[in-house]
């Protein structure tokens, strides 16, 4: 949706630039993907590059199908052996698989027939919720606020209240009037969209986000 709408803004202003996604890792210190005389295809992160290992796995570490979410591994020469300092990071971020070190990249992709890769979300953007079984993802309450009428655009992190990990969303709205509790009313078309222990616990109001 973000890529579409950047393509139209450039449209807009008669530009013809193209927007092409790559994808790397600072702990492999290289390039993961590339697009360098390949086809484009819109809104990926490129090919697989053929230098490093890559898995593409479910929560248990079995390699997903083409075309469905998992979680990105890699192994390369060039992949650091852990995090200084901290070796609770590291146990949970490197992993053995067959003789093998993978790093968790963290990254939600799925994998094209083509070699391509689009990528999905950031597993740090799911949350557990008390008393509910599924997690709560945050690219959910995002779409949920951009079909609020009166949201241009919104973007939701994980924060922390006391012990328990919450949505914040912060907003851009199409419009203020000055007059309307905007947080009140997007509150009520929320729950058109998303079940109550999705709504997020803070609204912040901001007159852009960062990109």
């Amino acid at each position: 949706m973000k890529y579409r709408r950047s393509i139209d803004f450039l449209r807009e202003h008669k530009s013809n630039a193209e927007i092409r996604n790559n994808y790397s890792v600072s702990e492999a210190l290289g390039i993961g993907t590339f697009t360098e005389n390949s086809p484009h295809l819109p809104e990926t992160i490129g090919r697989l590059y053929l230098g490093p290992k890559w898995l593409i796995v479910d929560e248990n570490l079995n390699e997903v199908k083409y075309n469905e979410p998992g979680e990105l591994l890699m192994n390369s020469e060039t992949l650091c052996l852990g995090y200084f300092n901290d070796e609770k990071a590291t146990q949970e971020s490197f992993i053995d698989i067959d003789g093998d070190i993978y790093f968790r990249t963290g990254d939600i992709v799925s994998l094209h027939e083509s070699g391509y890769v689009t990528f999905l979300d950031r597993k740090q953007r799911f949350f557990s919720v008390e008393g509910h079984f599924k997690e709560v993802n945050c690219n959910e309450i995002e779409q949920g606020l951009e079909n609020c009428e009166c949201v241009k655009e919104a973007a939701v992190i994980v924060t922390s209240y006391g012990s328990e990990k919450r949505a914040k969303a912060f907003i851009v709205l199409r419009h203020d009037d000055g007059k309307t509790n905007y947080k009140k009313l997007i509150r009520k078309e929320l729950k058109k969209f998303l079940l109550d222990y999705q709504m997020p616990s803070e609204i912040q109001l901001t007159c852009e986000l960062p990109i």
